[in-house]
């Protein structure tokens, strides 16, 4: 219970805190959106190789007809 109550404070305060950080760089907003992704994704690749965990490909199948507007948003 208290893993996961830290867990959501932690991405409660990196969200809250993005707005100060942004104000503060010189870019524009669709270099900044691409920047998150590139360093979101890197840091899930880097979680997934240290957990050593897999992935299903056939669970994101399953789930593809959700996941596609998500990715085109």
């Amino acid at each position: 219970m208290f893993k996961s109550k830290l867990m959501l404070l932690t991405a409660v305060l990196i969200f809250g805190t993005l707005a100060v950080f942004v104000r503060n760089i010189n870019l524009t907003s669709k270099e900044i959106a691409l920047l998150r992704g590139i360093i979101g994704s890197l840091f899930l690749i880097i979680v997934m190789l240290f957990s050593k965990e897999k992935i299903s490909f056939s669970a994101i199948k399953k789930i593809s007809f959700f996941l596609l507007p998500q990715g085109l948003e």
